[in-house]
């Protein structure tokens, strides 16, 4: 409908992978080289990273006689679902941008909508081969590993390992339990973290888990609350529910010992945490991923996992809380040859 409708040479729909380093380039109307001769295009350094990290649309001229790309975000509360690109026989103006930009965040709902009825979104996301037990870990996982709201913003990433081994009180009650009677006499470290978006109050659970880490004013400081057993341990315990200072402008990171183990101890988490500080929480927690993963040289022998959470308190938004958006950054497009710069 697009490509009649704009008289464009080519429209077509690039979804994210699970590692969130590439896409996938699912379907298009119409034929145009792009220059990618594989159907997975790595992200790192091109137009569709930039897009993606900004959440905002950017258009490509290269002059006259030239086909005028448009690449916009396909994004829904957060979730970087893909990438919707055009090439259009003239620079658009406005209301087209508008149009395209309206367009893309509907087609985010069809696709959440219909990815449970076809797996074709499953498989253009794995664009490398899945270990069974790595499948179940990703079948685990939510839909979305991004939320987006008025108060806060939340991300999550997992790589996994090359091999996969109501109440808050409550929760943590259930769990310890399940793992006691079905995990074979091992145990699991973990936390447990509650917001009210009522009145900002904290309630958390720390099972054994490595301690989380606060940005707060551009410093980087480990929380240390008391500790609990982990789950399944066969000593008998209780857990306790603290509270935990987070304040508007807070991110909170919390992450498993995957993520300190062997080689990952060489890098210093402190400061890359506060070097993408102005980075989605999203991407915050992608990079701090991919760092992993290449201090590890590409293997890891533990589940790297990370959580982070940027919390905007009551009553505040610096976000736009459909597509991730800094709010405080003009959303005009780029023009001639140039890509949106990061917010």
């Amino acid at each position: 409908m697009l490509k009649k409708h704009l008289g464009a040479a080519a429209v077509s729909f690039l979804i994210t992978d699970f590692t969130g380093g590439s896409v996938v380039r699912l379907g298009a109307a119409g034929s145009v080289d792009t220059d990618d001769p594989a159907r997975r295009i790595p992200l790192r350094g091109t137009l569709y990273d930039d897009v993606i990290r900004t959440q905002r649309p950017s258009v490509e001229d290269k002059g006259e006689g030239a086909l005028v790309r448009v690449v916009a975000p396909v994004t829904n509360r957060g979730d970087a679902i893909g990438l919707l690109e055009l090439f259009l026989p003239a620079a658009p103006d406005a209301e087209v941008m508008r149009e395209i930009g309206e367009t893309a965040h509907a087609l985010a709902y069809i696709v959440i909508a219909n990815r449970s009825y076809t797996d074709v979104y499953q498989w253009g996301r794995r664009t490398v081969p899945l270990s069974l037990a790595a499948e179940i870990q990703h079948r685990l996982l939510p839909s979305s590993l991004a939320c987006e709201a008025a108060q806060f913003a939340v991300a999550g990433a997992l790589e996994p390992a090359d091999h996969v081994g109501g109440d808050l009180a409550e929760q943590a009650r259930q769990a310890d339990q399940a793992v006691r009677e079905h995990g074979r006499q091992g145990y699991v470290t973990g936390q447990l973290l509650r917001i009210s978006l009522i009145d900002g109050k904290t309630e958390f659970i720390n099972a054994g888990h490595p301690w989380p880490l606060r940005m707060r004013d551009g410093q980087v400081r480990e929380i240390a609350p008391k500790i609990d057993m982990p789950f399944g341990s066969p000593a008998p315990h209780s857990y306790r529910v603290q509270s935990l200072d987070l304040r508007p402008g807070d991110r909170l990171v919390r992450l498993t010992d995957g993520m300190l183990e062997r080689n990952a101890g060489s890098l210093d988490l402190p400061d890359l945490i506060v070097r993408t500080r102005d980075l989605h929480p999203r991407e915050a927690a992608r990079t701090l991923i991919a760092a992993i993963v290449d201090a590890n040289h590409g293997h890891l022998q533990d589940d790297a996992t990370v959580m982070c959470l940027d919390w905007q308190g009551v009553g505040h938004s610096r976000r736009d809380a459909d597509t991730g958006a800094d709010l405080t950054v003009a959303s005009a497009p780029s023009r001639t040859r140039q890509t949106t710069p990061g917010p």
